[in-house]
C-alpha cells in the first residue's frame, strides 16, 4: 500500500474534516505579521500598514485588498549609466478595501530579473494572504 492511498481520507466526513484543517491552517499563516518591503507595506493582524519599518500608518483591512503592477516599462540599457539611478521597470501597488492606496516603483539594480521577480512574488504571496482572510 502506498503513502497516497493511507493518507487520503476513506468518507466524506473525513474529506470535510481535512478541508476544514487545511483552511484553518491558511487563516493562521494569513494572521501572522510579515512585512512585504517591495510593496512598501506590511501585514499584521489582519491590518495593512503603510512602510515596513517601526513608523507605519494604517491603510485598512488585509480582507478585500490587493496588490498589482502598473506602468511596465522595459527599460533602456543606457538608462542607467547614463543617470546613475536604476532605470524604472513599472509601479507596484496595494490597494486596501477603503479605497486607501500604497505605491512603489521597482527600479533595476545590479540584477534587474531578481528585482523584478522578487516584487512579482511579494505580489503572490500578499494576494494569497488576501484571499483567505477574505473567504473566512
Amino acid at each position: 500500500m502506498n503513502d497516497k492511498a493511507k493518507s487520503r481520507p476513506k468518507s466524506a466526513a473525513e474529506r470535510a474534516a481535512q478541508i476544514q484543517r487545511e483552511h484553518l491552517a491558511i487563516k493562521a499563516r494569513s494572521t501572522f505579521s510579515r512585512s512585504f518591503p517591495e510593496l512598501g507595506v506590511a501585514v499584521q493582524g489582519g491590518k495593512v500598514y503603510k512602510g515596513t519599518g517601526l513608523l507605519k500608518d494604517e491603510l485598512g483591512d488585509l480582507a478585500g485588498a490587493c496588490a498589482g503592477v502598473i506602468d511596465v516599462r522595459r527599460p533602456s540599457p543606457m538608462a542607467g549609466l547614463l543617470t546613475g539611478v536604476g532605470p524604472k521597470l513599472g509601479t507596484t501597488f496595494v490597494r486596501c478595501s477603503n479605497g486607501a492606496e500604497q505605491r512603489r516603483e521597482i527600479r533595476e539594480g545590479f540584477i534587474a530579473g531578481a528585482t523584478w521577480n522578487r516584487a512579482q512574488q511579494a505580489i503572490r504571496d500578499f494576494n494569497g494572504m488576501a484571499d483567505a482572510v477574505s473567504d473566512s
